[in-house]
């Protein structure tokens, strides 16, 4: 992809969607979004999300490498986030043999030792995202997950679902119907033509703005069979997860 402008004498961070299933922009679709210089995200939009082990044939929305059942746990989105636990499940320090309210902060347990850290970042979306506490990983690798109700807001700010610390404006991802809309305050270049306001993408969109780009590819194979290659051509973090919980740098507004 070719790079637009610089940002704080670096290159644009180029960001990379990968959507799986059809070439419709479906409400329960997964997207893989990289960003170059922060890292990689698994983006799920379904109402329930399940997590499991990754191993071919294994249908989770969340594959991850670790010792735990191929159907472990699975989160509810209603008017709030639902635990509920499919396999061995600690939450807040404590086993959970039923369904269970998370809360912004929650410590989620599975199997033997994977750690995951629920939070809520944004007072107006409904957007999550889960976190790693322990030393696993998805397959394809990210380094969090984020379970995407109507918005998913990229940007400089503590609040934002993905930080970007060096970009200047917010940009919003978010769904209308079965159709997926852009913005952001300074307008940007779809498909090689520039707008200001919100412009609809698809899957195969290229999308760019003054100091950042990103683009959206679908994903043919299975989640289990698609991780060597979607691992292969990750970029990789220049900065750690952790970031997500300082409070110095630019914030800008």
């Amino acid at each position: 992809m070719k790079e637009m402008g610089s940002t704080g004498g670096r290159g644009v961070a180029p960001v990379v969607m990968i959507i799986d299933g059809a070439a419709s922009m479906a409400s329960t679709a997964r997207i893989l979004l990289w960003i170059d210089g922060v890292g990689g995200f698994l983006v799920c939009t379904g109402d329930r999300v399940l997590l499991g082990q990754a191993v071919p044939g294994n249908p989770v929305d969340v594959p991850i490498l670790a010792d735990v059942a191929r159907r472990h746990v699975r989160i509810h989105r209603e008017d709030r986030y639902l635990l509920e636990p499919l396999s061995d499940v600690w939450l807040r320090q404590r086993p959970v043999a039923s369904m269970s309210v998370l809360s912004d902060g929650d410590i989620i347990r599975m199997g033997s030792g994977l750690e995951l850290r629920f939070r809520q970042p944004h007072a107006l979306s409904a957007t999550a995202r889960l976190e790693w506490v322990s030393q696993h990983r998805t397959c394809p690798r990210v380094d969090a997950i984020l379970l995407m109700a109507d918005t998913c807001v990229l940007g400089p700010r503590l609040h934002n679902h993905v930080v970007c610390r060096d970009w200047s404006q917010e940009v919003v991802l978010y769904r209308q119907g079965d159709d997926w809309m852009c913005r952001c305050r300074d307008g940007l270049e779809v498909d090689g033509r520039f707008g200001l306001g919100s412009q609809a993408v698809s899957w195969d969109s290229h999308v760019r703005g003054s100091d950042f780009s990103f683009s959206l590819e679908r994903i043919e194979a299975a989640a289990g069979e698609a991780c060597g290659r979607a691992d292969a051509r990750a970029p990789r973090a220049t900065w750690p997860v952790a970031t997500f919980e300082r409070e110095g740098g630019n914030h800008a507004t």
